[in-house]
């Protein structure tokens, strides 16, 4: 994962990211650049469905942090 151009982490096995955008609005653009280097198994989720399920699940999804 890098951030700007620069390295700050390498994703493992159960590890996830996720897009800043989609928990908060002031983030216009995107935050960080994942690159796989195996194959991996994505699960996507649209802001209009990530929303409902960050208010049902504020710990899973990263808003009790905030």
């Amino acid at each position: 994962m890098s951030v700007r151009g620069q390295p700050v982490a390498v994703l493992g096995p159960g590890d996830y990211f996720g897009e800043m955008a989609l928990i908060d609005e002031s983030y216009r653009y995107r935050s960080a650049k994942i690159i796989a280097e195996t194959q991996l198994h994505c699960l996507m989720f649209a802001k209009w469905d990530f929303r409902p399920f960050a208010m049902s699940h504020p710990r899973r999804s990263g808003l009790s942090s905030r």
